[in-house]
């Protein structure tokens, strides 16, 4: 229920920073809330593989009456009985595989016999109470006697739980990449708006002073006819940029669970990429000792291996020591005869053994082969997906690098271009430049802007996938 209110409560709009997209995602992200609805059914499984190991209380109290009649030697016999009963058992199973209980019964009876023929009547001048207090112990001797056998299923539930809880660790730390990566591309696509306006306003400028010059007939009639085309592709580059800037809006409060309205900012400018000495060995290290998935897949190769061990061990015969000791009592008042059973004046002992097991034993045999095989998969997943971990650090290393190497680039050649565009205009000024020079030297400043800013988001993106690979988000 919790998780449905959240998400219905969700609103997300106005001006937000880096850091309250990133938490927003981490209260009411559904695919995050679903994981974490999932570690909570978890542990409920684990609890209630833990129950067979409570002690068991049974009671019971009852009255019964039971007429009947018989033929006999001597005539028709009418039975007449009541019995008046109760029973308390308290069992308990231990991981040993130890079973004891202790159980104490009681009855009360009364009869009456009557002979039809004569009307002879016989019937308890009193009701008598028979008592009994039982102890008993099971003792597993060979399949069964491994705790670790016998704590299968709250092992494998716990596993189920750690299992959850890393899947919870891995859905948070993509969740968190996933909202980075959203909030970059809208920061990006709000620049991309920005420069876009830009660019109209400088294409409207140009065609205003082309026109003036065309009319005054300094320039060819083909230059407003290039110049209007200048403008109507500016317009339309704007119209993109804020389709797109629309959509990753929606994107992003999609991933903090609010509703896709559009209507929020980013507002934080991501960092100047700097130059770093990044050790590949030691970022490697990390993300083999830290990333979810890797976790997930070592527990799982371990459970595996455990697993196999008691199939192993579940080839064994079952075997069990069994022992009981009963004290009873018998007289006409239920005192008495709780009394009699203190004094353990009566009693009944029994020591045996139990022997079970199957001929051909095929399906604990068919068991270890499975379990042989499943471990044999594990190991290998987890040694894959080792091997995939540290290519994909080392290649996103690289890519952070190249990144920054890309930012440089995109500044150097926005310079350049900054610097042409204003080489061209006093060419132009000065009668020694065409229009179209000075357009596409407008078009080439718009160009590297826009590339500066991917520059700027790819590096922001690929630092964020590197700390999701080492486990560090």
């Amino acid at each position: 229920m919790l998780p449905l209110l959240l998400l219905s409560s969700a609103a997300l709009a106005g001006p937000l920073t880096y850091e309250e997209a990133l938490q927003r995602a981490l209260e009411r992200n559904p695919e995050l809330l679903g994981s974490e609805a999932s570690r909570q059914s978890a542990q409920g499984a684990l609890l209630a593989a833990r129950s067979p190991f409570d002690p068991n209380l049974t009671a019971s109290l009852g009255y019964a009456g039971s007429k009947s009649e018989s033929t006999q030697e001597f005539g028709e016999v009418l039975s007449d009985f009541k019995n008046l009963s109760f029973d308390t058992t308290l069992s308990q199973a231990v991981s040993t595989g130890t079973t004891l209980s202790l159980g104490l019964s009681g009855s009360q009876s009364r009869f009456r016999y009557e002979l039809r023929d004569t009307g002879f009547v016989v019937e308890s001048d009193e009701p008598q109470w028979s008592t009994d207090l039982q102890a008993s112990i099971r003792q597993n001797l060979l399949e069964g006697l491994s705790r670790s056998y016998n704590l299968q299923a709250v092992r494998q539930a716990g596993r189920s739980l750690d299992q959850a809880e890393l899947g919870l660790l891995s859905t948070r730390q993509q969740v968190l990449a996933d909202t980075a990566s959203a909030y970059w591309s809208l920061y990006q696509a709000q620049r991309l708006v920005t420069i876009a306006e830009q660019a109209v306003a400088v294409a409207e400028e140009e065609r205003r002073i082309v026109l003036a010059k065309v009319d005054a007939g300094d320039l060819a009639p083909v230059e407003k006819s290039r110049v209007e085309a200048t403008l109507v592709q500016a317009r339309s580059a704007l119209l993109s940029a804020q389709n797109t800037a629309q959509s990753a809006a929606e994107a992003l409060q999609l991933l903090a669970g609010a509703e896709p309205d559009g209507q929020v900012e980013a507002v934080t400018v991501p960092a100047d990429p700097v130059a770093l000495d990044l050790d590949d060995e030691a970022i490697v290290a990390e993300a083999l000792a830290k990333n979810p998935d890797l976790q997930a897949a070592r527990q799982g190769e371990e459970g595996a291996d455990l697993d196999l061990r008691d199939a192993r061990h579940g080839r064994l015969p079952s075997l069990a020591a069994v022992g009981t000791y009963t004290l009873k009592g018998y007289e006409t008042s239920f005192g008495g005869a709780m009394g009699e059973l203190a004094r353990a004046d009566l009693h009944d002992w029994y020591l045996g053994g139990e022997l079970s097991t199957p001929l051909g034993n095929r399906a604990d045999r068919g068991s270890v082969a499975q379990k042989e095989a499943a471990l044999a998969q594990a190991r290998i997943n987890r040694q894959a997906l080792e091997r995939s971990v540290e290519q994909s650090v080392r290649a996103q290393v690289r890519a952070v690098e190249s990144a920054r190497l890309g930012m440089e680039l995109a500044r150097a050649n926005l310079d350049l271009a900054e610097q042409t565009l204003a080489a061209e205009r006093a060419l132009q000024d000065a009668g020694r430049a065409l229009q179209k020079d000075v357009l596409e030297a407008i078009r080439t400043v718009d160009d590297a802007r826009v590339a500066v800013e991917q520059a700027r988001a790819d590096h922001a993106l690929a630092v964020v996938e590197l700390m999701r690979l080492r486990g560090a988000l």
